[in-house]
């Protein structure tokens, strides 16, 4: 079983807020490969499925953010191998229509993942996909920007994303992470064209 969980605020005011990318990508590959509805537990919503022949859990926690880590201690104990997990989360130091794949290192300020690395106790070596999300024009501070609903064209972008997000996804679970970092870290979706 590969546990892919994605990070987001719960309710209905966050569906399509920047900071839901990961809850958003859930969704994509659900709609795309799995086609069920969501089942709840008591921190965490989840489906089991199917997905180019790798059996998956897609796990949302519903912990509000900054508690995302609460659920490690909840789910089937090969959670803990971390091999078998990954985590998709947003990211405002990436632009918008970028992605970026790594194995390790710190939260980068990014509080779902600051509960999760706390919550292994302080093991840092677990892959993560960040989506970019960093479209800003103005000054808004990072809190109001983050739980900002996307545009329509913002959110054709993300979906963009999403799909060379699976490719990466895909090689991570053949457990090809190196392949999967080469092939989508370079990626950016909203590149001028017009060269």
């Amino acid at each position: 079983m590969f546990y892919i969980i994605g990070l987001g605020n719960p309710g209905i005011k966050y569906i399509n807020t920047r900071h839901n990318a990961g809850f958003l990508f859930l969704d994509y590959l659900n709609s795309k490969f799995i086609k069920k509805s969501e089942n709840h537990s008591l921190d965490y919503s989840y489906l089991e499925g199917k997905i180019k022949n790798h059996k998956v859990t897609l796990i949302k926690p519903q912990t509000f953010m900054n508690l995302s880590g609460k659920i490690i201690n909840q789910i089937n104990n090969d959670f803990k191998n971390k091999k078998n997990f990954v985590v998709i989360h947003d990211d405002i130091d990436i632009e918008l229509g970028k992605i970026k794949i790594k194995d390790s290192g710190s939260s980068g300020g990014h509080n779902g993942i600051k509960s999760i690395i706390n919550a292994l106790e302080g093991d840092r070596d677990f892959v993560r996909i960040r989506i970019g999300i960093n479209n800003r024009k103005n000054n808004n501070s990072t809190t109001d920007y983050v739980l900002q609903t996307f545009s329509d064209n913002e959110l054709e972008i993300i979906n963009e994303v999403f799909s060379h997000a699976f490719k990466g996804l895909n090689e991570i679970m053949k457990g090809n992470i190196e392949h999967a970092m080469n092939i989508c870290n370079g990626i950016n979706v909203v590149e001028d064209d017009s060269e």
